[in-house]
């Protein structure tokens, strides 16, 4: 039996009527269309999960949810099987059902109706050559048999797939008409209950991409993405889902859990996006183990992808969560179950210099990166790995304040301004707000900086307000001189004052904020010589309010990190005859209430051979615990 299309009356609408049937056909092998397609690549739908709930054990609301995921993977298919540039765009959920073009909804519903030889049918309603909307209806008899609708497994014996019958649908949807290829998903008729036509044909594919064109980005094949839970017991047993894209049917799917194939009676195919594990095989050892799917679209292969017994390590966040090119800067990363031993990449790197705080803390100094852009933050411990995608952003120019720590009522309170960039910068300009009850600007001074040699150089201070403007130009005629490529190239000071009546540990930020002031200034570059501007990254600063000074223990040099310069500091102050440290509770590296070389030996064991990390205050700023007779003038 053919399908049936129809046309209005209408002299440019089209109207066309898809259904698939309980038929076969003759095997030619050629797409054909409907002759209309839609203008942009993006098509919104919404959903009725009607269906009646015959076969599925589970509460209302799960059978509901499983048909409006049933249905969104039927919509998903053409984009995620194929190279097509379209898409289907799930909008929620309505209470429109059946065909009516006219509600302006593009539909998918469930009627109590009968279909005549049809299973389903979809209107593709049009102007011209132009797709205008759309309705897909599926029906509760065909030729006046019942049709039981299943979800959520293969479709049993006597019942049919709405996955399936739903993936041809969507298919009329974009454009497509029935395909004279027996094989292919939009032939006219359902096949073993509609259960293989989830998976397009080579057919459908050379007609979606026809239509659409195709996109470089694409992946259509199989695709492992997480277990849920990621953890269990030794001995199995537990549910898990396996979380992915392109998953077929049960019957066409093996599985393998750390190399061992897992029955098919113990694991079934929810939808295109999930396999659920019924029953989880027991492992033979405690740790990490390898899930490894395979089905007609392909083989993929999640390293580490469940773990046997207590929940391994993980990565949550990274501060900051954007830095230099050239790296440089002190990062802490948050996790969960952190061990001595643990390794941390981000991008392609090691963290450099990382200091396991506690199990749920690692400090280090970022890594250089090869270019700008987002990258991975990369864990490994022991035979446990974990991703945290796209966690940390790489920029090639960066504008940073620094943090100070100071008392209530201090005066002269200075944050270092610093740039790093890989190119040398002819001028910066930039906005800091700051709460104005709290907190005021007192100036912004270059002198004792790379920015001392400018030729212009002026803050515009909005106490009121809690605005201060700042606009830095090296030479108004000369490439030279210039603020050379580097990280934390120390341009200029932000002097405050604190109010009395803050209290210890408040903490007053300061950010950039493109825009403000009066008149308005943004966060910019000005590259030397071309006159480029850019647009840096803008690390905000803050002022940690205090009643005793806070310090980073081994920071001789008050960098708030710590290096080889620190114990360089104290060993001139020490024996070269300089003039002594600000802070000697921070240059007291070892704590043990005195200053002499044992600090610079510590300082440098810690860096170079793995030594112990200095005693607290590390590596945050803190108060000093240990009593003593040494002196720190910080922020006073």
């Amino acid at each position: 039996m053919t399908p049936s299309r129809s046309t209005t009356t209408s002299a440019r609408r089209l109207t066309l009527i898809a259904v698939i049937v309980l038929s076969t056909a003759p095997t030619v092998n050629a797409f054909e269309t409907l002759g209309v397609t839609w203008n942009r690549g993006r098509v919104n739908f919404r959903i009725n999960p009607g269906f009646p709930r015959e076969n599925f054990e589970g509460s209302t609301d799960e059978w509901r949810d499983l048909q409006i995921e049933t249905l969104r993977c039927a919509a998903d298919v053409w984009r995620e099987q194929s190279h097509a540039d379209f898409r289907f765009q799930y909008l929620g959920r309505t209470s429109r059902r059946g065909l009516n073009l006219s509600d302006e909804v593009n539909n998918v519903s469930f009627v109590d109706g009968d279909g005549g030889a049809a299973l389903a049918v979809t209107v593709l309603d049009g102007v011209g050559q132009r797709a205008t909307g759309f309705d897909i209806v599926f029906f509760s008899l065909t030729n006046g048999s019942p049709n039981t609708w299943s979800a959520g497994e293969d479709p049993p014996s006597g019942t049919l797939d709405i996955l399936g019958v739903g993936v041809h649908e969507f298919g009329h949807a974009l454009g497509l008409a029935h395909s004279p290829h027996r094989d292919a998903t939009m032939f006219e008729s359902e096949r073993q209950r509609g259960l293989e036509i989830r998976t397009l044909h080579s057919d459908d594919i050379d007609g979606v991409e026809t239509l659409y064109g195709t996109r470089d980005d694409a992946d259509p094949s199989l695709g492992l993405l997480s277990t849920m839970p990621a953890y269990g017991p030794l001995a199995g047993g537990n549910t898990v889902v396996i979380g992915g894209r392109n998953f077929s049917w049960t019957t066409d799917t093996t599985l393998w859990i750390d190399g061992d194939i897992v029955r098919r009676s113990l694991f079934d195919v929810i939808d295109c996006r999930r396999i659920r594990v019924h029953r989880m095989p027991g492992g033979a050892r405690v740790g990490p183990v390898e899930i490894r799917v395979r089905n007609e679209l392909g083989l993929s292969t999640l390293d580490a992808g469940y773990r046997y017994g207590e929940p391994g390590p993980r990565l949550i966040s990274v501060e900051p969560a954007v830095g230099p090119v050239s790296g440089g800067i002190p990062v802490t990363i948050h996790g969960e179950n952190l061990l001595p031993g643990v390794r941390v990449a981000v991008g392609a790197n090691l963290l450099r210099e990382a200091v396991l705080l506690d199990s749920s803390t690692l400090t280090g100094t970022l890594p250089e990166a090869n270019g700008a852009g987002a990258v991975n933050l990369i864990l490994q411990q022991g035979e446990d790995h974990f991703t945290l995608t796209d966690a940390f952003t790489y920029a090639s120019n960066v504008l940073q304040l620094d943090r100070a720590t100071a008392p209530p009522g201090a005066r002269g309170v200075a944050l270092r301004v610093l740039t790093s960039s890989d190119q040398h910068l002819g001028g910066a300009s930039f906005a800091l707000v700051y709460p104005a009850a709290d907190l005021g600007v007192d100036a912004i001074d270059v002198d004792g900086t790379l920015a001392a040699a400018a030729e212009f150089a002026a803050a515009n201070i909005d106490n009121d307000a809690g605005v201060t403007t700042f606009g830095l130009v090296m030479s108004f005629t000369r490439p030279t001189p210039s603020i050379p490529p580097g990280v934390g190239q120390h341009i200029g000071n932000v002097v405050v004052s604190l109010s009395e009546d803050l209290e210890e540990g408040e903490e007053l930020p300061l950010t950039f904020q493109n825009g403000a002031g009066s008149p308005p200034i943004d966060l910019q570059f000005t590259l030397a010589g071309s006159g480029t501007v850019v647009e840096p990254v803008g690390l905000g600063g803050k002022v940690i309010v205090t009643s005793r000074p806070l310090f980073i223990r081994g920071d001789t040099d008050l960098s708030t990190q710590i290096d080889i310069s620190d114990a360089v500091v104290l060993l001139d102050s020490l024996f070269g005859g300089t003039e002594g440290v600000r802070c000697e509770d921070a240059a007291d590296a070892n704590d043990d209430g005195g200053l002499d070389i044992s600090d610079a030996v510590a300082v440098l064991q810690f860096l170079f051979v793995g030594a112990n990390a200095p005693p607290p205050p590390f590596p945050d700023p803190g108060a000093d615990t240990t009593p003593d007779d040494l002196d720190c003038e910080i922020g006073v």
